[in-house]
């Protein structure tokens, strides 16, 4: 959780199958801009996090990572369901930020490729 340092976050881990590890290729390793009301946010999560001496952001009650499957399949779809969205995994939010990042942004003031958004060229 000390990966968040004023305006931005750097991405240096990732937890996949619960096992904390390096990011699988080197252009993984980022550091994304968050707005103030994010940054408030994560860090209101840390204060939470920190007082019941979990070590990650989003843990299950024990204090271990989330297991990202079992969440998608009991609480992202049947929100999406019920909100009548196309069935979609985590990825799509990487797809999903592009359009909002610019429509927040001075036009002019981002040149958000692939790489930018924090995907791979190629990536499906």
């Amino acid at each position: 959780m000390s990966d968040i340092d004023g305006e931005s976050l750097t991405v240096s881990r990732t937890v996949w199958n619960l096992k904390d590890q390096s990011p699988k290729t080197e252009n993984a390793n980022r550091t994304l801009a968050l707005s103030p009301q994010l940054i408030s946010l994560l860090w209101e999560q840390i204060a939470r996090q920190k007082a019941k001496g979990h070590d990650y952001l989003f843990t299950s009650k024990n204090g271990t990572p989330r297991d990202m499957d079992v969440y998608r399949s009991r609480k992202l779809l049947p929100l999406l369901k019920s909100l009548e969205i196309p069935q979609a995994g985590f990825h799509a939010f990487r797809h999903a930020e592009r359009p909002l990042v610019h429509s927040v942004l001075p036009q002019g003031t981002a040149n958000l490729g692939k790489e930018g958004m924090g995907c791979l060229r190629g990536a499906r």
